[in-house]
Order: structure tokens, then C-alpha cells, then sequence
């Protein structure tokens, strides 16, 4: 396996990942649930997988790139509404 092959499966197990955690976020006892707890703003795993892909570099390669874009958009859509539930209700 080439190295670049090896980061392209990596950055693909990483996005099936992010898309588990956005089919669970679809159902409204998980998002209350995540919504209520009171490590999101603090070091919860969710908290860190957000920060960790939002500090994800741009890269040159296009596949690389779009797939970077991609898990920065999922994880986004995943926190935002949450983040806003949070401080609306502080």
C-alpha cells in the first residue's frame, strides 16, 4: 500500500465515523440527549472529534482536499445545532 493510500482509507474510515455519528444524531432521544450533557463544551469526544477535524491542514491533492472538506462539513452539521441549543438555554 502507497503511503498516500494508506491516508486516503484512513481519511474514508474517519468519514464513515462522522457519518455513524450523524445517522444517530438524526434521532431526537440522542440529540436531546448529547444536547443536554454538560461535557459537550467542556473535553467530551465529541467536542475534541470537532476540533481535531476543524485543525485538519488543506492539501494540494484534490481527492485528499475533498474528502478533508468533507468530514469539516459533517462534523459542523453535527455540532452546530447543539452548540447554539447550549448557549440559547445558559
Amino acid at each position: 500500500m502507497q503511503p498516500n493510500d494508506e491516508v486516503y482509507h484512513l481519511f474514508h474510515l474517519c468519514e464513515s465515523s462522522i457519518q455513524f455519528i450523524q445517522s444517530l444524531y438524526k434521532h431526537m432521544l440522542f440529540r436531546e440527549r448529547l444536547a443536554e450533557n454538560k461535557e459537550l463544551c467542556g473535553a467530551s469526544a465529541i467536542l475534541q472529534l470537532v476540533q481535531n477535524t476543524l485543525k485538519l491542514p488543506e492539501h494540494d491533492d484534490p481527492l485528499l482536499a475533498s474528502v478533508v472538506d468533507r468530514l469539516k462539513s459533517k462534523v459542523l452539521s453535527i455540532v452546530s445545532p447543539i452548540m447554539c441549543r447550549h448557549y440559547l438555554h445558559k
